[in-house]
């Protein structure tokens, strides 16, 4: 999740956006958007499309920038997944990353013409 951030911060940099412009794109205060920054709150996906939204910037080339073929993903829960339901939404939520970034791998260098 630093990669994203770290990302996240090069784009605001290379923008030169300031915290009270993304808040009010994101519609959340500009402290909370500085405590994400900082890594003192926790990125969750709706915050990072969020971000991605803001910057004008594609969530494909936010993710792709930090991704390597060769790192380990890690999914950050808060809490115990007690109950079997849980338990499965969570296996659903893994089984969809392992097939996005399968295809992703597919489609990677596929280059689309028009006739």
């Amino acid at each position: 999740m630093n990669n994203i951030l770290e990302r996240i911060k090069q784009v605001i940099a290379d923008k030169n956006l300031s915290h009270e412009y993304l808040a009010n794109k994101m519609a959340i205060s500009r402290s909370y958007v500085s405590m994400l920054l900082s890594g003192d709150r926790v990125l969750n996906k709706d915050l990072i499309i969020k971000f991605s939204e803001a910057l004008s910037i594609s969530l494909e080339e936010l993710l792709n920038s930090t991704v390597d073929a060769e790192e380990d993903y890690v999914i950050r829960t808060r809490g115990e997944f007690k109950s079997r339901l849980a338990r499965s939404k969570i296996a659903n939520v893994k089984i969809q990353m392992d097939d996005y970034i399968r295809l992703k791998g597919i489609y990677e260098n596929e280059q689309f013409t028009s006739k």
